[in-house]
């Protein structure tokens, strides 16, 4: 919901004071082929939050709705003659993840290994969100998520896997 939000704010060019991306690319908001990869916020209550700010004169009303498994949110207001631009995504600093992380199973054939989760590389993601006023200034926000890489996750199978513990290859 909090990245449903977000991009309904940087596309309203609304003044975000607060926001954190997820630190993982998560499946349905952050895959490589959304054209808006990189525009997304997460929320963990007490420790980080989505905030913004009307900057406009006017009242703004927040519209939300879903359908199946999409969400839907909608701004409403009066135009300011506010016009915004996005540029990017920019992807850089990929890291590979680490080894798999695998946990000895008996229900495997011996040094058989299944794959439970993909491995995903980390990358920074950078966009640039312009925003022209009607009297003619400009502003220019960047928009940085830095998504960490995850290791495959899987098990392997083990003659011996009474006492279940990770292992590295």
């Amino acid at each position: 919901v909090s990245t449903t939000v977000y991009r309904a704010l940087v596309e309203a060019g609304l003044q975000v004071e607060e926001r954190r991306a997820h630190s993982y690319l998560v499946s349905y908001y952050v895959r490589d082929d959304d054209p808006r990869t990189g525009i997304d916020a997460t929320i963990y209550p007490g420790s980080q939050d989505l905030v913004f700010i009307n900057d406009t004169a006017n009242y703004i009303l927040l519209q939300t709705d879903s359908s199946g498994v999409d969400a839907y949110v909608t701004i409403y207001g009066t135009s300011d003659g506010r016009k915004v631009e996005l540029t990017g995504p920019s992807k850089s600093g990929w890291v590979s993840p680490s080894s798999p992380i695998l946990i000895p199973t008996s229900s495997l054939p011996a040094g058989q290994v299944k794959i439970t989760k993909a491995a995903h590389q980390g990358r920074t993601v950078r966009w640039t969100q312009t925003i022209t006023r009607a009297d003619g200034t400009v502003e220019k926000n960047d928009i940085v998520s830095v998504y960490k890489a995850i290791p495959a996750e899987g098990l392997i199978g083990a003659a011996n896997a009474a006492e279940p513990a990770a292992i590295t290859l």
